[in-house]
């Protein structure tokens, strides 16, 4: 699966990147384009893996792709296996670590523009059952 992979590359990836249809990836990953260049740009320091002798890493890119088309669909690891000629193993891997990467960009942002203390008050959370006072 890894040979026709890096043989044949992954046409669905290529595809969207050869079209700069904006509606293209709208559709298959929910999002638009300039969102998606936007966190491929603040998330690649934090999922960026090595090439090695061995084996040519799977880039940053295909690994946002397959980690925000789990979270957009909710589709099985074995189905995007076939979607992205990718391991169900590797993508158990790689999911959880692009939402942990997601989850700490979105804090950050939110806390550069001071949004965090907006939502906690929006969501009131000294009304929430085990809430500890600080006092």
């Amino acid at each position: 699966m890894l040979y026709k992979r890096n043989e044949a590359g992954n046409r669905l990836l290529a595809d969207i990147a050869e079209e700069a249809a904006d509606e293209t990836i709208i559709q298959f990953l929910r999002m638009t384009e300039e969102d998606f260049e936007y966190m491929l740009q603040k998330i690649t320091p934090k999922i960026c893996k090595q090439d090695t002798y061995m084996k040519k890493a799977i880039t940053v890119r295909e690994r946002l792709i397959i980690g925000l088309r789990f979270i957009a669909t909710g589709e099985n690891f074995k189905s995007l296996q076939f979607l992205f000629r990718v391991s169900p193993s590797t993508i158990r891997k790689i999911v959880p670590k692009v939402c942990d990467a997601l989850i700490e960009i979105t804090v950050c942002v939110l806390l550069e523009e001071d949004r965090l203390l907006a939502v906690f008050k929006a969501f009131s959370i000294n009304d929430c059952p085990g809430h500890v006072s600080p006092q």
